[in-house]
């Protein structure tokens, strides 16, 4: 399983190779192996030649590559991502979706993405669930939520949803 939080999670003494490589030291993988995984997702999130810079040296969305990067590394089946994107000012957070979208393609994992953003979810999910106390109201495709809403709380959440983004 693979999870990236809402707060990068960066550690400031490391560099973005370390970082990302982290967690499979924590798995007891030889340095060599650590490294050659880290560089591949380095490429997959487009880091190349960011691999020896620290975290204060990056933009936030540079830091978002690394923690997404970081979660990759452990080539997961399953990847968690708990709002990756909200710290990010929209025209970096609109980049991280497309980024997000062109790495789901080339490695087609199962991932739950949790947003408090319907129009987020509309852009990157297949099918999405609404919440309301905890409890699941709804779940469905995007055009399903908006033409069958469940009940009076969906409707209000998907009521305001512009026809072109679904």
């Amino acid at each position: 399983m693979g999870m990236v939080f809402q707060g990068f999670g960066l550690m400031p003494h490391l560099n973005v190779l370390e970082n990302i490589a982290f967690p499979l030291k924590l798995q007891g993988v030889k340095l060599s192996e650590r490294n050659a995984r880290a560089k591949r997702v380095i490429e997959l999130v487009s880091l190349d030649g960011r691999e020896y810079s620290f975290p204060d040296q990056l933009s936030g969305g540079q830091q978002q590559r690394v923690g997404i990067a970081r979660s990759l590394a452990v080539e997961p089946d399953v990847w968690f991502l708990d709002e990756p994107f909200s710290a990010l000012d929209p025209l970096i957070r609109r980049q991280m979706q497309d980024e997000f979208l062109r790495i789901h393609e080339v490695l087609n994992k199962s991932i739950v993405f949790i947003t408090h953003d319907f129009q987020e979810a509309l852009r990157i999910a297949d099918r999405i669930a609404i919440m309301k106390d905890g409890q699941i109201v709804q779940v469905g495709t995007p055009l399903e939520l908006i033409m069958k809403p469940a009940d009076a709380y969906v409707r209000v959440f998907t009521m305001d949803v512009p026809w072109e983004s679904i």
